[in-house]
């Protein structure tokens, strides 16, 4: 599987797992980004130190693009 989040800046990648930590949502949940049209949210996980790993599905022009973000530092 091609590694799709090495096109996107790294000050997007902390905003976005900076915004979700502090969320605290369920399964599926939408949310509107800027640099993207929607993420559908399918995993999420978070120990006592916030840490946090993602596993969700981008919506680009129409196209799933699936990735997996690694413990936000």
């Amino acid at each position: 599987m091609p590694d799709f989040s090495a096109s996107i800046p790294q000050s997007m990648k902390l905003k976005f797992n900076f915004s979700v930590s502090n969320l605290f949502l369920c399964n599926k949940i939408l949310f509107d980004i800027k640099s993207f049209c929607y993420i559908k949210y399918n995993i999420f996980l978070c120990n006592r130190t916030f840490k946090v790993q993602l596993k969700f599905n981008f919506i680009l022009k129409n196209r799933w693009v699936h990735t997996l973000y690694s413990p936000l530092y």
